[in-house]
């Protein structure tokens, strides 16, 4: 167990991974973060990060780290984005819950089974923060726009969970098989 109470996950070279997909969520964050110029890319929210938050809520190990470090990373966007505070850490903690709550699910789930019910939250959780902008005067959300980017975070599911998966099992074989340590 590490200081946060997370199981230690090893590399074969004695290096820790479960580390990285906290890595790969403020990589994420930060691209989102960047400035784009073409027109229709600009109202796009494709949120690559959701993946990560996804493998870290399904992943077998137990961490008292993952509930708060989801939760700064989601006051991070927040501030990236120009969102209001709280907004990006609702929607990642409310994406993490739902994601947790398939654990027990996907634990025997193939592929399609995993992208299918990562796609489905995806569209969940877009389709809360589209409510919470209704709600708030200073946001303006145009709903296809979101479900267009929902869809398209799900298409980019696989590139970016295999990899993920690959890292923690060190095989291509069954990427998607869980290590119980």
């Amino acid at each position: 167990m590490t200081p946060w109470g997370h199981n230690d996950i090893r590399a074969p070279d004695g290096g820790s991974l479960w580390l990285v997909p906290y890595l790969v969520l403020a990589w994420f964050i930060m691209l989102d973060g960047l400035p784009v110029d073409y027109y229709w890319l600009t109202h796009l929210e494709i949120g690559l990060y959701l993946v990560p938050i996804f493998f870290i809520a399904v992943s077998p190990s137990d961490s008292d780290f993952a509930p708060v470090g989801i939760a700064a990373f989601g006051l991070l966007n927040d501030v990236l984005s120009e969102a209001p505070i709280g907004y990006w850490a609702f929607l990642f903690g409310f994406f993490y819950l739902l994601a947790m709550g398939q654990k027990a699910v996907l634990r025997e789930a193939r592929m399609t089974g995993i992208w299918i019910n990562f796609l489905v939250l995806c569209v969940l959780t877009y389709f809360a923060g589209y409510l919470i902008g209704l709600l708030r005067a200073d946001m303006e959300i145009n709903f296809l726009l979101y479900l267009s980017s929902a869809l398209l975070t799900g298409l980019c599911f696989p590139l970016l969970y295999f990899p993920l998966g690959w890292m923690e099992n060190q095989t291509f074989s069954d990427p998607l098989r869980r290590r119980d340590d």
